[in-house]
């Protein structure tokens, strides 16, 4: 028996008997199911108290929220029809009719008998994991789907499908469908649901990590550790141990290697037996991808892995990295990873330091310092390395092992100064030339002063892409800035923002975001509360918005000004000092640059003074049209896809798009599940509007 299973571990009380409950999480958390599922049933359950029955089957895999939706059910039903709740167990014989007994029915009667006893009143029977049901069982529900009809009942079954189902369930199945009954499949949650529950980059680490799989998901949030929780690697384990012994040394194995692994590669791991593959898949372990395989879930590999012996681990990822050696500058970091792992040393000084150098040039701060540090530990690190180990330990804020290394803090030091120097000045052109440099220490700012310029010269969508390959893996020295640049877009646009980090970058967003929700207190309160910001270089945007929101005299007039931005390319400050003016031909001009910007929140505040000014007819701005992608991707995925078309393969999109393989592996994953397609070709071919038609922008 699968001891996450025990039927102890699964009874919650609910009305009208005992139900499963699968140990049950807050109300609220993400495994509650979408009140869309919820409407189906309560619409069954109205017609079952017109007499006119119906069978429910809710499907999908393990964790994904079916027991929780009986849970819910279960209570909401309770006011209006009898519940009769049960489940079936995962046990070598289960017991005949269990979820019956379970609720206490009688029944040691026939089975017109217990249809009849069912419906003497309305009634819902609610039964959980019908997969493991009994023969008596199945036979019973089958026979009530032919007859239910007629009476006031409403049978909601519950199926977890991704697992290899027994032959005699999929004639049950067959025969279930043909008597009429609705199939209510559950999938995972979204990316854009996973955001409702967690804030900023730490979401779509999350999704890459559970693919959204509620039960993953809530054990992630509620455990206070980076690891993998113990619930989860529990029922995993208790997942391979149903495998053959000999699929789940080949699922082991596998558990080694991180994202997509090549169909070749997997065949020389496994001693080419697909039946093994086979058996991994039917029991939701893994997936075919269009490159290879992998695990279906992140998380699910990592439990595996990790709930290896350090020997036994150490043995598959020598193995790994015996199959693999050779396969060139392209598999470095998976190399390195199994040298590490396997504590060979001869092979981490071969890859470690390469791969390191690859994922710093990359923006993989963590990555790239785990493997400098790999290498250093040993003494294994060259010379020709240290320059960028010693700039990833500055970035780790490690500043005496970076000092230890080599840094010069000091010529360092003049480099940001100066550079911050060019922008504060509003010698934007000279950092843009500046900018062109790439793959040197310190390029990580200067991408983030030229996210700042875009933002400056009204070139939104560019700041935003540039930001992009930062915000997943920002290293410390600059994670103020790009939340703080972040936030800013978001604010403008309208959207909510709370940037968190040093004040120099926060306080300007805080109070851009007060003027523009017209709270002069706030403003004033950050006034008084961040004075010591006076002697500093951003003192003269601060001074603008207070001088905006009329707390302090202006120092310069509103046209002088407006001219000023106009000439540097900032059309969203020019149209805020136009605003200023007082008078209604430049405030509508101010409009005009807003709505062209579509600055939201600030082209209402220009209405609203444009009213006041006696304006009867304001121009209403652009029509609405959806701003998001019409196919509901992020724009980073939006960028993999456009690639994809093109017939890049994922080490090529991860190459242009300065991004891992790995990270390129779940977008390319979330696309085709987002699209609900199997291959690479079809999600390009539902991307690319069909000939003779004209794409909506």
């Amino acid at each position: 028996m699968n001891p996450a299973h025990a039927p102890e571990a699964r009874r919650a009380a609910l009305p009208g008997g005992p139900v499963a409950g699968r140990g049950a999480r807050p109300a609220g958390s993400p495994d509650a199911p979408a009140d869309e599922r919820v409407a189906v049933v309560r619409a069954a359950a109205r017609r079952a108290l017109g007499g006119n029955g119906s069978v429910v089957l809710v499907t999908g895999e393990s964790g994904v929220g079916k027991s929780s939706l009986l849970r819910v059910l279960a209570g909401e039903l309770a006011g209006e029809l009898r519940v009769v709740a049960g489940a079936c167990d995962d046990v070598r014989e289960p017991v005949r009719l269990g979820p019956l007994r379970e609720a206490g029915w009688r029944v040691e009667v026939g089975y017109q008998e217990l249809l009849v006893g069912l419906g003497e009143v309305p009634t819902a029977l609610l039964i959980d994991d019908i997969q493991w049901a009994d023969d008596a069982t199945l036979d019973l529900v089958g026979y009530l789907a032919r007859r239910v009809e007629g009476y006031p009942l409403v049978v909601v079954l519950t199926l977890a499908d991704d697992s290899r189902l027994p032959e005699r369930l999929h004639r049950w199945l067959g025969g279930l469908a043909t008597a009429g009954a609705r199939r209510l499949p559950l999938a995972p949650l979204g990316l854009d649901e996973v955001r409702r529950w967690v804030a900023g980059s730490r979401a779509e680490q999350l999704y890459a990590l559970t693919g959204g799989n509620p039960f993953y998901l809530s054990a992630m949030l509620a455990s206070p550790g980076t690891g993998v929780p113990d619930a989860v690697r529990d029922a995993v384990l208790a997942k391979t141990a149903r495998l053959s012994d000999a699929c789940r040394s080949v699922v082991e194995q596998l558990a080694v290697l991180p994202g997509t692994i090549d169909l070749g590669l997997a065949e020389r791991l496994t001693d080419g037996d697909e039946e093994l593959l086979a058996e991994a898949e039917q029991y939701g372990l893994l997936e075919a991808r269009h490159e290879g395989i992998g695990f279906r879930y992140e998380i699910v590999r990592l439990a595996i892995e990790q709930g290896m012996r350090g020997l036994a681990r150490r043995r598959l990822h020598k193995r790994a990295l015996d199959v693999q050696a050779g396969q060139g500058e392209r598999y470095l970091a998976r190399l390195a990873h199994h040298a590490i792992a396997a504590a060979d040393v001869e092979a981490v000084a071969l890859y470690a330091p390469r791969a390191g150098q690859q994922a710093a040039a990359a923006g993989a701060h963590d990555e790239a310092l785990w493997l400098f540090d790999a290498a250093s530990r040993l003494g294994l690190l060259p010379a020709d390395h240290r320059t960028a180990y010693a700039w990833e330990l500055f970035n780790a804020y490690r500043w005496d092992e970076a000092r230890e290394a080599g840094f010069d803090f000091d010529s360092f030091q003049d480099r940001v100064d100066w550079l911050e120097t060019l922008y504060h000045e509003s010698r934007w052109d000279e950092l843009a030339s500046v900018v062109a440099e790439c793959n040197r220490p310190g390029q990580d700012l200067l991408t983030t002063l030229h996210a700042l310029i875009q933002l400056r010269r009204g070139d939104w969508a560019r700041a935003e892409a540039a930001l992009e390959p930062l915000r997943s893996n920002p290293s410390d020295f600059i994670r103020s800035r790009v939340e703080a640049i972040a936030a800013r877009l978001l604010v403008r646009r309208g959207q909510p923002a709370d940037p968190k980090g040093e004040p120099a970058y926060v306080v300007p967003v805080l109070i851009e975001q007060a003027f523009l929700a017209g709270d002069l207190e706030r403003i004033a309160a950050l006034r008084d509360e961040w004075r010591a910001l006076e002697s500093t270089p951003i003192w003269p945007e601060l001074h603008r918005y207070y001088v905006r929101a009329g707390l302090e005299p202006a120092t310069r007039h509103w046209k002088q000004a407006a001219d000023e931005w106009a000439r540097l390319g900032d059309t969203y400050e020019q149209a805020l000092e136009l605003a200023r003016s007082g008078e209604t031909e430049p405030t509508l001009e101010a409009l005009r640059l807003l709505d062209a910007l579509d600055a939201r929140p600030a082209a209402d505040l220009v209405r609203r003074r444009l009213r006041k000014l006696g304006l009867r007819v304001i121009p209403r701005g652009p029509v609405p049209t959806t701003r998001a992608n019409p196919i509901g991707l992020t724009a980073r995925q939006a960028d993999v896809l456009t690639l994809i078309a093109e017939g890049l393969t994922n080490a090529e999109i991860a190459e242009k798009l300065i991004l891992s393989v790995r990270t390129v592996d779940h977008h390319v994953s979330a696309i085709l599940t987002r699209l609900n397609v199997p291959t690479r070709r079809e999600a390009a071919a539902a991307a690319t509007p069909p000939p003779n038609t004209t794409a909506v922008a």
